[in-house]
């Protein structure tokens, strides 16, 4: 696995480290990560990660609010690490053709820039192929959801990474308020996409982010360094952008299959496809 100083100085995952640099300007602070690192096999960290199961939350819609076709475990056969330093997320279908996957999301859920600073969320991710249905992501959720799924996407939600029928595009974007009339479009929301050079399934390892600056105020989205995207309170009204960026988040790693927005597996889908993550990291600057 690249990014040798961490592995030299062993930092405990999802333990706060000493001040690191990112290659790029400004001088990024590395608050938070998982490396994967450990035998084949085991789940994620429980101290950092926790496991959503079934077909969706008390309150908030079926289907994990997307009439999505898996359910979710915390089974080997979904969810594991790979021994090699990458944490591996596996759709499956059974004899009765019932397709079941994984999705995680971290304990904390207080993730923020600093007062007049920036925060970066970033993720570095092969993708599955599999075909039509799968939804792989890399995504935020404002901490009230967690009490409350029924008032989503007020408390907010950021797409660092979603794909789609194993495609080469990728999309970021930001969800908030609760009106579709409204600048945020609630259901669809606001984004853009980056083409990959190849579909998700041949395209390799890349790195996924997405910058939360308070000072100005902005969300970048970014793919291998390079931003492709970009929202400002100009884009859905400062009030709204206060309500939505007034508290923590928490990030998630999921893959879906079907649902509203890829639409159903078909029988050319192809089940075992794996999102594999060699890590996700947490920065933040002044």
């Amino acid at each position: 696995m690249p990014f040798a100083v961490l592995l030299a100085i062993v930092v405990l995952t999802g333990v706060a480290a000493p001040r690191m640099f990112s290659p790029s300007s400004p001088a990024w602070r590395l608050v938070w990560h998982d490396e994967f690192d450990g035998l084949t096999g085991p789940a994620p960290n429980p101290a950092a990660w926790r496991y959503e199961r079934g077909r969706g939350l008390p309150g908030a819609a079926p289907g994990w609010g997307n009439d999505e076709a898996e359910t979710y475990t915390a089974d080997p056969a979904n969810i594991g690490l790979d021994g090699h330093g990458h944490l591996r997320l596996t759709a499956t279908r059974g004899p009765d053709s019932q397709w079941h996957s994984a999705r995680i999301e971290t304990v904390r859920s207080d993730f923020a820039p600093p007062r007049d600073g920036s925060m970066k969320v970033e993720a570095r991710i092969t993708l599955p192929g599999g075909g039509t249905g799968y939804w792989p992501a890399f995504w935020m959720l404002g901490e009230p959801y967690r009490a409350h799924p029924e008032t989503w996407p007020a408390p907010g939600e950021v797409d660092v990474m979603e794909n789609v029928d194993s495609d080469s595009q990728i999309h970021g974007s930001l969800h908030c308020d609760t009106r579709p009339d409204r600048p945020c479009h609630s259901k669809s929301g606001l984004g853009s996409a980056y083409t990959l050079p190849a579909p998700a399934g041949l395209a390799g390892p890349h790195i996924y982010s997405v910058i939360w600056d308070t000072n100005p105020k902005r969300l970048r989205w970014q793919v291998d360094g390079h931003t492709y995207g970009e929202l400002t309170p100009a884009d859905i009204g400062g009030k709204t952008w206060d309500e939505t960026f007034d508290h923590g988040y928490f990030l998630l790693l999921d893959l879906a299959i079907g649902g509203d927005w890829p639409g159903p597996p078909n029988l050319l889908t192809i089940p075992g496809a794996s999102m594999s993550v060699d890590y996700v990291r947490v920065w933040t600057a002044l």
